[in-house]
């Protein structure tokens, strides 16, 4: 063995087995209730596991839709604002249409009651 090839020094009550004694009923009556508390909540650490792997996954899916949907606004909002540079610019044909046509006539609605 090890211990002796090292020489370490073991008493003589290390060596001795264990044999355990005999319980009595009320002491396995409480080793059994301890156990089955244990044993829900065990259980019940299992279910709020699960759940929470659950609303986890829910929560990351609804982290990476709301980052989707920030880039697709920005990117609208980035072809909007292309968009109305090109139409209020001097050189866009349908800035020139709207010179061309319409008379420069202006109308006038009076909105206050009478």
């Amino acid at each position: 063995m090890q211990i002796e090839k090292a020489e370490i020094a073991i008493h003589s009550s290390a060596l001795t087995t264990y044999v355990p004694r005999a319980r009595t009923r009320q002491e396995l009556d409480n080793l059994e209730e301890r156990l089955s508390e244990h044993e829900n909540r065990l259980l019940q650490m299992n279910l709020s596991y699960e759940t929470m792997q659950r609303h986890y996954l829910e929560l990351t899916e609804l982290k990476h839709v709301l980052r989707e949907t920030a880039v697709f606004f920005e990117a609208s909002e980035q072809k909007q604002c292309l968009h109305f540079a090109r139409v209020n610019s001097p050189t866009c044909p349908l800035k020139k249409k709207r010179r061309g046509g319409g008379g420069g006539r202006k109308v006038r609605f009076d909105l206050t009651a009478s």
